[in-house]
């Protein structure tokens, strides 16, 4: 059995290639997409794909982490909702797609209340960044980022952490307004 297993939501241009580096390493995934396509690709790879988001509960690890990488949005608000009932205290979401920073720290005093944790990553470097060490800025309590630790160093460890709600997506907001502005 490998040492670490990961949830992962969405597997589009950049999840998909995080899923295949998290692969590389030894990470069991067991992944959901709504693209059927997507999930046998990444069953190929040899992740575990999920009919739906209520599977996740067949993670027998604790805490569980689910790693989003779903387009901007009320999306993420539905995926949060769905999870939830799945989750236990403890158990961690990461939004690692592009957000508003108000929503970001908006989900995370809500989880709080069910002892949820949520972490706000905004996650760059587009495909070659998924595959050769994304720089991600992320937010969330001492205690998840000591929990997904990890993960970001399986990644690459290119991830500058701040421990106030919403400043990890904050960040990623002003990098993009200075790369793109």
């Amino acid at each position: 059995m490998n040492k670490y297993s990961l949830g992962f939501v969405g597997l589009g241009k950049m999840g998909l290639p995080m899923v295949k580096t998290f692969l590389k390493k030894d990470v069991s995934i067991y992944c959901f997409d709504l693209d059927r396509s997507r999930l046998e690709i990444a069953e190929k790879l040899g992740a575990i794909s999920l009919n739906n988001i209520d599977e996740f509960s067949k993670m027998n690890v604790s805490p569980r982490v689910i790693w989003l990488m779903v387009p901007m949005g009320l999306t993420i608000d539905k995926i949060i909702d769905q999870l939830v009932p799945t989750l236990n205290e403890g158990d961690i979401i990461i939004d690692g797609g592009n957000a508003s920073y108000k929503d970001s720290a908006r989900r995370r005093k809500i989880l709080v209340k069910y002892k949820i944790g949520f972490v706000g990553a905004g996650t760059s470097g587009g495909i070659k960044g998924a595959l050769t060490n994304p720089p991600i800025t992320l937010d969330c309590s001492i205690d998840d980022y000591n929990k997904i630790l990890p993960f970001l160093n399986i990644l690459g460890g290119n991830f500058s952490f701040f421990e106030a709600e919403g400043k990890g997506h904050l960040a990623k907001t002003i990098h993009n307004a200075i790369e793109y502005g």
